[in-house]
């Protein structure tokens, strides 16, 4: 699980979430609080030290507000342009 952190697919989908919350004027423990997790949780999702399960993934979108359809191909889409996975 450790080498899905390092995936470069995984870094991209968190900054994308990381940008979705910014651009909704969101802060992490805004966030935190919609999700009734300190904001040390998405903190931790943000920096790359904690990996989100499918689960935690879909709370995360409902907490941003933001429809799984059109984020997830907009990450597909992301995920195009930058190539596949990385190797390390």
């Amino acid at each position: 699980m450790a080498a899905t952190l390092h995936d470069d697919r995984y870094k991209r989908l968190v900054r994308l979430l990381k940008e979705a919350r910014e651009r909704a004027g969101l802060s992490q423990e805004a966030i935190g609080k919609r999700l009734k997790k300190p904001q040390s949780y998405l903190g931790k999702i943000e920096t790359l030290q904690r990996r989100l399960d499918a689960l935690e993934f879909f709370d995360l979108l409902e907490a941003l507000e933001i429809e799984a359809g059109p984020f997830a191909k907009q990450v597909a889409a992301e995920m195009g342009r930058k190539g596949k996975r990385s190797k390390g």
